[in-house]
């Protein structure tokens, strides 16, 4: 899986790496819902930080453009700010391939 994960990376950008992403998701749906997972555990420690959702990353005001559990939203509005792959990266790191 991580290969295909790394190949995809390599192989597509913009769209057509939305697309690829999307795909693979959907041929690994429990890497889709634990990547999901992950986005929500890491909104939970910036708000446990004290940041909120905001326009613009400022670690001083503590804002985040990306604090946002819905996946959908990150998924569709939000992809090519918030980066779901991050997501699905820190999810592969746990498995070890």
């Amino acid at each position: 899986r991580e290969k295909e994960f790394i190949q995809l990376t390599h192989e597509r950008e913009g769209e057509a790496f939305k697309e690829g992403l999307e795909e693979y998701f959907g041929k690994y749906p429990h890497l889709r819902a634990l990547s999901e997972l992950e986005h929500i555990r890491w909104c939970y420690s910036y708000y446990a930080l004290g940041f909120r959702q905001g326009q613009v990353k400022n670690e001083e005001k503590k804002t985040h453009p990306c604090l946002n559990c819905s996946w959908e939203f990150l998924m569709e509005e939000a992809f090519f700010e918030c980066h779901p792959e991050y997501d699905l990266i820190s999810v592969l790191s746990l498995f070890g391939e």
